[in-house]
C-alpha cells in the first residue's frame, strides 16, 4: 500500500536569494540588486516542492535543520506546499545555509554544504518511507546513509532518480533514472572531455541517463533503446537557480503517469523553462495544467538520435 507518491531524501536548506539587475559584475565590480527573496534550497527539498505543485504527494526527510528563524520559514513552506515533513529532525546543528546571486543567464552559489558533509548531520532513511512510496527522489550525497535508501529501493523493487554522482557511484548504478549536469561533469572530471565521460556513464549503467547542458541539448537514453538529443525550449530566463531540480521533478512525474522517454523529457524541459521565468521559481512552479498550456503554445517535440 502507497501512502504517498514520493519518497524524496537528500539536502534541505534555508537560502536568501539575490536577483541582480544586470549580469554579474567582475572581480572588485559591482552589481546593482533588484530583488531579494528568502527562498528554500537543497536538491531534494526544490524537487519535492515542484512535485507537490504538480499534485503529487510527497514525503521529505534529510539533514536536520537548526531550530532558527530559518527553520520557522521553512516549516512555513512545506506546510503551504502540502509537502511531508514529519520525519525532518529540528535540533541543534550548523546546518546549511546557501546564500544565491542570480542574473538573466547564470547563478552562483555560496554555501556552507561543506560543512553539512563534515557534520554529517541527518537522518538515516526510514525503511517504511521507501516501502509505502511508489517513487524514491534520492539525493547521492550523505554516504552510507543515501545508499541505505537505495537499498531500501531495489529491495522493494521502487525506481530511483537520482541526480549529479560518479559512473562508478554504487547509487548512480542503482538508479532506474540518473540526471547529470555539465557542471557537476566539470568539476568532477576536470582532466577528461565532457564525451569520454558521458560515454564512461553511458557504459556504466542499466537504466536511463539524461545529460544536461543548461540552455543547451538534452542527451538522453539507455544502452538498451540508444540515446537521442533534445533541444530545451528557448526563453529568456529570470531565475535559474530551480532549473534541474525542477527538470528532476518533471522525470518523476513522468515516470508516475508510464510516459514514454520522449514525452518525459518534453515535459520535464517545459516544467524547468516555466519555473526559470519566475523569481524565485521553484516557489512559483507551476500546476500540471499550465505545463501542458506551455507546451500547446510550443512546435511538437524533435528528437534527434545521439551520433
Amino acid at each position: 500500500m502507497n501512502d504517498h507518491d514520493v519518497y524524496s531524501y537528500g539536502v534541505i536548506s534555508a537560502s536568501s536569494l539575490y536577483l541582480l539587475k544586470d549580469k554579474f559584475p567582475a572581480r572588485t565590480g559591482y552589481a546593482e540588486i533588484a530583488e531579494k527573496y528568502r527562498n528554500i534550497g537543497g536538491e531534494a527539498a526544490n524537487t519535492s516542492i515542484v512535485l507537490s505543485r504538480l499534485g503529487l504527494t510527497v514525503k521529505l526527510d534529510g539533514n536536520w535543520i537548526n531550530p532558527d528563524d530559518d527553520a520557522d520559514f521553512l516549516q512555513d513552506v512545506f506546510s503551504k506546499n502540502n509537502v511531508d515533513i514529519s520525519r525532518i529532525s529540528f535540533r541543534r546543528c550548523q546546518g546549511p545555509k546557501e546564500m544565491l546571486v542570480v542574473d538573466s543567464d547564470s547563478r552562483t552559489i555560496f554555501g556552507t554544504y561543506a560543512q553539512l558533509l563534515e557534520e554529517k548531520s541527518w537522518n538515516l532513511p526510514e525503511r517504511i518511507d521507501v516501502q509505502n512510496a511508489k517513487v524514491i527522489c534520492l539525493d547521492p550525497f550523505f554516504g552510507n546513509a543515501s545508499l541505505q535508501a537505495a537499498n531500501y529501493a531495489k529491495g522493494f523493487s521502487k525506481p530511483i532518480i537520482t541526480v549529479d554522482c560518479k559512473y562508478d557511484d554504487p547509487i548512480f548504478l542503482a538508479s532506474d533514472i540518473a540526471i547529470i549536469s555539465e557542471e557537476y561533469i566539470g568539476h568532477t572530471y576536470p582532466q577528461h572531455s565532457i564525451s569520454s565521460v558521458t560515454h564512461e556513464y553511458k557504459a556504466s549503467s542499466s537504466g536511463t541517463v539524461i545529460f544536461t547542458f543548461g540552455h543547451k541539448e538534452i542527451i538522453f537514453g539507455s544502452r538498451d533503446e540508444g540515446f537521442k538529443r533534445f533541444t530545451p525550449y528557448d526563453i529568456n530566463p529570470v531565475d535559474t537557480a530551480g532549473a534541474g531540480d525542477s527538470f528532476r521533478a518533471g522525470i518523476i512525474f513522468g515516470l508516475l503517469r508510464k510516459w514514454p522517454t520522449g514525452k518525459t523529457i518534453e515535459f520535464a524541459s517545459a516544467l524547468a523553462a516555466i519555473v526559470c521565468q519566475s523569481f524565485p521559481g521553484v516557489l512559483n512552479s507551476p500546476s500540471y495544467d499550465e505545463v501542458v498550456s506551455f507546451l500547446k503554445d510550443r512546435k511538437s517535440a524533435t528528437f534527434q538520435a545521439e551520433k
